[in-house]
């Protein structure tokens, strides 16, 4: 179960804050975000893909220009420099930290002595100090307190929004104590948000075994939610997806109970992005751990009695490779199946086990054109043989036992789906179907063995992007995504319309993943990716050297392209794409059909539950290193 609490996520202030500064960088040319808005990565990120420029040096921001004073809001000093400089600005100062500016102004200008209560180096703070001549006693505790030498006869106390009530109290009534013979005059000025946040997330957490805080780390309020939420429950401080996939790998979740929570400054929209991230990985172990303890009581019966040492060393050969895959593909068939049924079935599972099949034996036909000698983290088949045979003389011979390998693969996995669903009314549709996605992705293997060669050869690098697309779509694209998906909605009896729609959403999710594919292929070791890192050495055509083929690093590329690499022949290349910009435009090319793919899932009248699982889904692809 997960709980979520009935308040949490941004206040009124920092939405605010959001809303401003994207509406402003839609309209505005030359726009600066002059330090983080909020301390969220996320959001800062977001504005930075959206053309806003980051800084922190306000001497970088030119005549003209704008920039964002962010949510925390800044001193009065900024404001005279921005006016000097003509430099505008969009002040998205929380209202109620404009609220302690003018306060603190006011009793200044009245010779108050200013003591604020908070962090000391937290920008909401050294700001609102800004309205004072930098005049104000900071205090984190009582102990700073004993310090304060000297003050007026008035004094005001006031304290930075996201501090605890716990903190103010106890430093008040060490004011009061130490300066009872002046006139203090002490305001509250807790943000009501965050005190809401706060009570709400200790209702929801008291019922989780684990808590997760999401927020960023320099983040003030979602310190103080952590610390709050670690008393009632094991709690973690989450700030980027990737830490939140590192922790839940760690822990034991079956039927356990979570609560997500955030502070002020995190957008409930990226709390969702976690929950769905958290949702589709504890659905998506839970069914790979499933499906991989059944695909090897299925490998058992690859061999039988009658067969000879030869045959039942090959096939046992092909049944080692035939697991610990990531079983994406399996994923897609099972979610494709399930997509609108009330109570999840495990009847697509055998579905799921004959196309992991048909996938390790296409992987063995391309470890042969490849010459690849790592898979899933395993040697090859071709190696495996070579190594029987005493190595490269034996080369022709391994390659052509792995062959018959990859043959017995295609037709076992035909012979699963045949004894599992030959009874099924949808049985020949999928059988059709089933060999269309198989030539598709032949096809696309057709175009990948030979660009290459023509490339190198015959075409004086004049490759273009439709012919690698194409690539993409065939091999990749159909193959992992479209042809697993489709299979599982005709499995439970999807319309040829239905099953055009999912064609057309899902096709730019293939070719997403098969660019982060090639990006990691470079900028992975082969001990992450399971494989070896041989797309430069093969020639391969892929977006990365499209886009650096079409700029000055071209002849440079060439010195290594199509050869066999040093780890120091390797960083070059990697710089080379960096440089080029080919990196940047790939990842930029990627990313917008990725959330080209968002914009359609959630368009679709499907269940809450599989929508999130696919949003989810999607997540895991933008954030995998394998």
């Amino acid at each position: 179960m997960i709980y979520l609490p009935k308040i949490y996520g941004t206040c009124k202030g920092a939405s605010r804050s959001v809303e401003l500064s994207i509406e402003l960088s839609k309209n505005t040319k030359n726009v600066y975000m002059y330090k983080e808005i909020l301390h969220n990565k996320d959001v800062i990120d977001y504005l930075k893909s959206n053309g806003v420029i980051y800084t922190e040096d306000i001497k970088e921001v030119k005549e003209g220009s704008t920039i964002i004073i962010r949510a925390h809001g800044e001193g009065k000093e900024l404001y005279e420099y921005l006016d000097k400089h003509n430099i505008k600005y969009l002040d998205t100062t929380c209202p109620n930290v404009i609220k302690i500016h003018n306060i603190i102004e006011e009793y200044y200008n009245n010779n108050y002595s200013i003591i604020i209560i908070g962090k000391k180096n937290h920008p909401e703070v050294i700001g609102s100090n800004g309205w004072c001549n930098n005049s104000a006693y900071i205090c984190e505790s009582k102990n700073d307190v004993k310090s304060i030498k000297k003050l007026n006869d008035n004094v005001l106390v006031i304290c930075q929004t996201t501090i605890n009530e716990d903190m103010f109290n106890e430093v008040t009534e060490a004011i009061k104590k130490k300066f009872s013979d002046k006139n203090i005059k002490i305001m509250n000025t807790i943000c009501g948000a965050q005190k809401a946040i706060q009570l709400s997330s200790i209702e929801a957490c008291k019922k989780a075994k684990y808590t997760f805080v999401i927020g960023g780390e320099k983040s003030s309020n979602t310190k103080e939610l952590y610390n709050i939420c670690n008393k009632y429950s094991k709690s973690f401080l989450i700030s980027n997806k990737n830490a939140l996939l590192d922790v839940i790998k760690d822990l034991k979740l079956d039927d356990c109970d979570v609560c997500f929570t955030a502070g002020a400054s995190t957008p409930k929209s990226k709390v969702d992005e976690y929950v769905n991230l958290y949702k589709f990985y504890t659905y998506y172990t839970n069914l790979r751990t499933r499906l991989d303890k059944k695909i090897r009581e299925m490998n058992k019966g690859f061999t039988n009695k009658n067969d000879n040492k030869i045959i039942t060393d090959a096939l046992n050969k092909f049944s080692k490779l035939n697991s610990d895959g990531k079983y994406i593909r399996s994923f897609m068939i099972d979610v494709g199946y399930n997509l609108n049924n009330k109570n999840n079935s495990n009847y697509s599972d055998y579905l799921a086990l004959s196309y992991e099949t048909f996938e390790t034996a296409i992987l063995v036909h391309d470890d042969i054109i490849d010459n690849a000698t790592m898979r899933r983290g395993k040697k090859t088949i071709p190696v495996l043989y070579n190594e029987m045979f005493g190595g490269t003389k034996s080369k022709e011979l391994a390659n052509s036992l792995a062959m018959c390998l990859g043959n017995f693969g295609f037709y076992e996995s035909l012979f699963v789906l045949s004894q599992n669903y030959g009874d099924n009314k949808n049985f020949a549709k999928i059988i059709e179907y089933y060999c269309n996605v198989v030539k598709n992705t032949i096809k696309g293997e057709i175009i990948d063995v030979y660009l290459p060669f023509k490339e190198k050869y015959y075409n004086d690098n004049k490759i273009e992007l439709d012919e690698i697309l194409e690539i993409y779509k065939l091999k990749t694209s159909w193959y992992t995504i479209v042809g697993p998906f489709a299979l599982g909605t005709i499995l439970r009896g999807a319309s040829d319309k239905e099953i055009k729609e999912f064609e057309k959403i899902f096709m730019p999710l293939g070719i997403a993943f098969q660019i982060k594919d090639d990006i990691l292929g470079v900028f992975s070791d082969a001990n992450t990716i399971g494989k070896d890192t041989n797309d430069i050495t093969e020639y391969k055509m892929t977006i990365l050297y499209y886009y650096a083929f079409r700029s000055k690093y071209k002849r440079e590329l060439l010195k290594y392209y199509g050869k066999k690499l040093s780890k120091s022949d390797l960083d070059k290349v990697r710089n080379i794409f960096i440089e080029s910009g080919a990196y940047d435009k790939s990842v930029e090319y990627m990313n917008s059909l990725f959330n080209e793919t968002k914009t359609s899932v959630e368009k679709l009248n499907i269940s809450k539950e599989y929508k999130d699982l696919l949003f989810g889904f999607i997540n895991y692809l933008e954030l995998r290193n394998k």
